[in-house]
């Protein structure tokens, strides 16, 4: 499917970043750049701080220089859109003859910024507002941006330490604080940022977690190659973001770091009870609370009383084990993705991989260069895209520039949060587009084109591989998955691929529809996640006796906003049915923006003196009426859906509506939507 640390001048603090996080340097000292593995140590002079300059992206300097200068120059540049990926989205971007003029102005600042000769403090924007923040925005893209563009875009800017921080209008008391128990149900990326906000709150609260450590899914993929598809620069929190990440895209063991790093640094992981697996969650009417059963590693179970759950185990924690005749009858090696074995030597073995979604794509190239022969199981092509810098090293000078350079971090952050902001027109479905001949929209097909293209390049026009490799689905019908050098693994002479339907395992392998036997070493069972299974394995028993699936018996989990269900007060779930993004905020801003729903609502009940609030049936029919109309106009129920869809033939899984749209709605509840008691 995560520090650097440089010598600091206390005189001279960035104004938008917590101290510990930015650093400034003596004149003419090199800057030591230290992750876990090397400390490299790189001479800043004029040619590195131009190398560094080279590496920016332009408009987001401009902007960063526009801040702490003031310069109407740079303001009143022409921004233009310069179309990417087959015109499928656009890069917000300057003239060529402007870039310069940024390069110049950026080199001149940095240069007497390491001599001590140029401000530091920014001249118009020291602490943005956000009108301030507003009007940079529209400067960055040259349009008049919607009102729900600019609060979630002012969010993404993060000039402020805690940009979604939930605030008490009146302090309780610490004995109130104290009586109200929050149980926090996972320890990865949504579990971690509830606690850091619940403790800054003073409430409360215990995270419980089935495994040993933080890290959430990136604890139990550990297999090789796996990593996020997401640069990491996005993929961090906003109240955690001058991580010093070593790989631009990070690997699951960097990212680990960076959860476990996160929780340390905000004292939240003593409250922490790992190796505990919620089993069952009942709802007692007269105390207003839950009554949880914990099962521990020996089989044994502890009880726990909480006035609130939150559900932050989100959509990849269930393995999706196949159900395949004989499969236990296979007498060699096998485990899935999330069950690596790491003591095992796969070097001169015959290896299969069922599935070639994004954790098959990501280890396949890896097991090929060793192992004696690799067979690919193939049930559907996926589109497979390439990304530049995929595997690439974080470079010194980025790393410098992005703490030198006051802003920056920021308008880089804001680059590609624009960037994602234009995936949801790739989704809906043209009518007049199609009417002409086209599949979905002008710019989804274009996007088929450029990856097409690309597998073309690949495999060769020619070769008898490429009608198996190119999906007749739309791109973005499922998940894209990044190619990690997976079209180039299948053309060794080692590697097989095989689009015969598995019938059975037999003792020594694999028999497919031809009638063909294929025998292994081992199986790796590259089969993903069960993500339409919210909640498991925990058994909730809400208000009057309510159980979830008679709740969601007639097509699969809902909720109201992705965050809560009518029978079940006080369980809130992060990243829930209907949850996931359309694009925008990477999942770690989601997390915030979801947990701070939550917790306003919570807030709000302990002001009040309530100790209950459970949404209304008809907010929650009329809410997902809306949703089911939304989700008819999009591409995701289309014949080839991967795991969007659920057994009941309902996409489950992804937000229909806008990123800007949803985030106003989860500011802050409405109690006037609940039933609070």
């Amino acid at each position: 499917m995560a520090s650097a640390t440089t010598l600091t001048e206390p005189e001279l603090p960035n104004p938008t970043e917590p101290s510990s996080e930015n650093h400034y340097l003596h004149d003419n000292e090199p800057i030591t750049i230290n992750g876990t593995s090397k400390i490299e140590t790189v001479q800043v002079d004029e040619e590195f701080i131009k190398d560094a300059i080279n590496l920016a992206t332009v408009n987001a300097l401009r902007l960063a220089l526009y801040q702490v200068t003031g310069d109407a120059e740079l303001r009143d540049m022409k921004v233009s859109k310069e179309p990417i990926r087959g015109g499928a989205m656009a890069d917000y971007v300057i003239s060529k003859e402007d870039e310069e003029k940024v390069k110049a102005k950026a080199q001149e600042f940095l240069t007497l910024q390491e001599q001590r000769k140029a401000p530091i403090t920014p001249v118009e924007f020291s602490e943005p507002s956000f009108e301030d923040s507003s009007n940079l925005m529209k400067i960055f893209t040259g349009e008049n941006l919607k009102p729900s563009e600019l609060r979630l875009g002012h969010e993404e800017l993060a000039f402020e330490n805690m940009p979604r921080a939930v605030n008490w209008t009146k302090q309780p008391s610490p004995e109130t604080l104290k009586n109200f128990h929050i149980v926090v149900v996972g320890a990865g990326i949504n579990g971690i940022s509830t606690a850091v906000s619940l403790k800054r709150l003073g409430i409360n609260y215990t995270v419980i977690d089935r495994q040993s450590d933080t890290g959430g899914t990136w604890i139990i993929n550990t297999y090789p190659e796996a990593r996020v598809d997401t640069l990491g620069f996005s993929f961090q929190y906003k109240f955690e973001r001058g991580y010093k990440w070593k790989e631009m895209f990070p690997s699951a063991q960097e990212l680990r770091e960076y959860l476990d790093y996160v929780a340390i640094k905000h004292d939240v992981k003593p409250r922490f009870k790992f190796n505990r697996e919620l089993i069952a969650a009942t709802w007692d009417e007269a105390s207003q609370s839950w009554q949880l059963i914990l099962k521990l590693p020996d089989g044994s179970t502890e009880p726990m009383t909480a006035n609130a759950i939150i559900s932050a185990g989100g959509l990849f924690a269930t393995a999706n084990l196949p159900d395949i005749p004989g499969i236990k009858s296979y007498k060699g090696t096998m485990f899935h993705t999330t069950a690596w074995d790491n003591s095992y030597d796969y070097h001169n073995k015959r290896i299969a991989v069922i599935g070639n979604g994004s954790s098959g794509a990501q280890l396949i190239p890896g097991l090929a260069k060793t192992a004696s022969h690799l067979a690919v199981y193939q049930r559907t092509p996926q589109w497979i895209a390439p990304y530049d810098g995929y595997r690439a090293k974080v470079p010194a000078h980025l790393d410098w520039l992005l703490d030198r350079m006051p802003y920056y971090r920021n308008w880089y952050g804001y680059a590609l949060f624009v960037r994602g902001m234009q995936l949801p027109p790739l989704q809906v479905e043209d009518k007049d587009w199609i009417a002409k001949g086209g599949l979905i929209n002008e710019r989804n097909d274009g996007m088929r084109k450029g990856l097409t293209a690309y597998i073309e390049s690949k495999v060769g026009k020619d070769s008898p591989m490429l009608p198996k490799l190119i999906p007749e689905s739309a791109p973005l019908v499922r998940r894209l998955v990044v190619d990690n050098g997976y079209y180039d693994a299948l053309m060794w002479d080692n590697t097989e691929l095989v689009t015969e339907g598995i019938t059975s395992f037999t003792e020594k392998g694999i028999k497919t529809v031809d009638g063909k036997e294929r025998e292994f070493d081992l199986v790796v069972l590259g089969c993903g996640f069960k993500p339409t299974e919210y909640l498991y394995p925990c058994d909730y028993t809400g208000r009057d006796g309510a159980k979830l699936d008679k709740t969601w018996a007639k097509d699969g989990a809902r909720s109201y906003l992705g965050l809560t269900i009518p029978g079940y007060p006080n369980l809130f779930t992060l990243y829930g049915p209907n949850h996931q993004p359309r694009g925008g905020p990477s999942l770690h801003s989601w997390s915030e923006i979801w947990g701070r729903y939550v917790i306003a609502g919570i807030v709000k009940l302990i002001e009040g003196g309530k100790r209950s609030m459970e949404v209304k049936q008809e907010v929650y029919d009329e809410y997902n009426e809306r949703l089911d109309k939304e989700n008819a106009k999009l591409i995701w129920e289309r014949e080839g859906a991967g795991y969007f869809v659920n057994k009941f033939g309902r996409q489950g899984v992804n937000m229909p509506w806008t990123s800007e749209v949803y985030h106003a709605w989860v500011v802050s509840p409405e109690l006037g939507e609940y039933d609070v008691r």
